[in-house]
């Protein structure tokens, strides 16, 4: 972890800090954007969000820098409560962050960095299903849902999704998702 580290112990107190807590952030923000669930639906994405910050500090198949990050995010889990304030700023703090680094660090670590943000988005997003499936679901419902997706699939260029991915994903989790991928410039031929 030579080079990474290095890279780390480089930065600013300040740019260090907002490398460790983004990951959090993201995740907590993306569970924010949509209240449909009620309490229920709030502590299960909390769950998952810890589940994931944890998860992906253990995986060696990511990059060495977003191993590190995520190592450091579990590592400060005591200020978690602390970085749930303010979630106005979220899209902002990743569009700095990703300005920050984005001439210092190799693409590949860039590209990881970024995929891993809106990944635990999307896996906090899906970890609670916001409707409570077909068999309770209106036909209007299933209709509106279901154009839904294939407006966006077809201005995004890409297949209609199905399953777990609209049933699972609020509307607003879904726009959280998108506005997520265009501060981390995440092709949406690339999302989901």
């Amino acid at each position: 972890m030579g080079l990474i580290m290095d890279f780390i112990e480089r930065l600013e107190e300040e740019e260090i800090d907002l490398l460790v807590k983004m990951p959090y952030r993201v995740g907590y923000w993306v569970s924010q954007s949509d209240t449909t669930g009620g309490n229920e639906s709030e502590e299960q994405e909390l769950q998952a969000l810890a589940a994931i910050v944890r998860g992906y500090s253990e995986d060696f198949c990511k990059s060495e820098l977003v191993q590190r990050i995520m190592e450091m995010t579990v590592a400060n889990q005591d200020k978690w409560p602390d970085w749930q304030k303010n979630l106005e700023a979220v899209p902002n703090e990743c569009r700095q962050l990703i300005g920050k680094l984005q001439d210092e660090l190799p693409p590949r670590e860039m590209d990881a960095m970024r995929q891993n943000l809106y990944e635990i988005g999307l896996s906090v997003a899906l970890a609670y299903r916001e409707m409570d499936g077909d068999g309770e679901m209106t036909d209007f419902q299933r209709l509106w849902i279901a154009l839904r997706e294939r407006i966006y699939a077809w201005r995004e260029g890409r297949d209609p999704r199905s399953g777990v991915y609209l049933y699972n994903i609020s509307g607003e989790e879904y726009m959280a998702l998108r506005q997520l991928a265009d501060v981390l410039s995440i092709p949406p031929t690339h999302m989901f």
